[in-house]
Order: structure tokens, then C-alpha cells, then sequence
């Protein structure tokens, strides 16, 4: 953690994070659209296939999927490395999701006064 990062902050968006990845993980859509911003963009790739979606659309394709923990999968989500400037920041993160792990590199925002995530750039590591 860089020190001059204010306390308040990092603790803001740790806890950002730490929704993002219990959404995932539960399939829990509301709480992901909460750590969204509504305008938020979702790129990558998945097994070399790009996708681009907006937040709505990647939130409708999440709830048409059971969730890792209906499915018994276990929780394996970390983070890997906080950078936060002012009022933006990036959160890369590790993530086992149904069975393949991703690489997450969440650009986030302090918008209206609260850390949101305003664009999830993210890459499916083969095994």
C-alpha cells in the first residue's frame, strides 16, 4: 500500500473489492450493481473469444448462470495490487470463476462521493 494513500480510502475500496468478489461469487447481481457505475464497461477475454459488454448486459449474462457457490466451487479471490491517486485508482485482482481463473484489473472512481468501479478490464488465464 502506498502511505499516502488516505486510510479512509483504502479501506473504501478494499471494501469495494471485497463486494465485488462476494457478488461474483454468489451470484449476487444487486450487490455488483451497486459496486458498478451505471455507465461502467466490461472487456476481455474469455478461452480467446474478446468480449465487450456494458454493466447491464454483463450483469444479465452473470444471472443466467449459477452461481461458483451453487455450484460448490470454492472461493478463491484475491487482491493482488491497490494503486490509488486521488479520486481514481486500480484494483488488479485474481479470481477462480466457475471453474477458470481470471486476472481483473478494476479501474475505479470516487463518484458522487463513494468508490465505484467504472471499468473491469479482465483476462481468462488458460491453464
Amino acid at each position: 500500500m502506498d502511505s499516502m494513500i488516505p486510510p479512509e480510502d483504502d479501506s473504501a475500496v478494499r471494501a469495494l473489492v471485497q463486494d465485488y468478489f462476494i457478488g461474483l461469487y454468489e451470484g449476487d447481481v444487486e450487490r455488483l450493481r451497486r459496486a458498478f457505475d451505471p455507465q461502467a464497461q466490461v472487456i476481455g477475454t474469455v478461452r480467446g473469444v474478446p468480449l465487450r459488454l456494458d454493466r447491464d448486459a454483463w450483469l444479465q449474462r452473470l444471472s443466467s448462470q449459477p452461481s461458483p457457490s451453487a455450484q460448490g466451487e470454492r472461493f478463491d479471490m484475491s487482491l493482488r495490487t491497490l494503486l490509488i491517486t486521488g479520486d481514481v485508482g486500480l484494483a488488479a485482482v485474481r479470481d477462480l470463476y466457475r471453474g477458470l481463473w481470471f486476472t481483473d484489473h478494476l479501474s475505479v472512481a470516487r463518484l458522487e462521493g463513494r468508490w465505484q468501479i467504472v471499468c473491469k478490464l479482465f483476462h481468462h488465464d488458460p491453464a
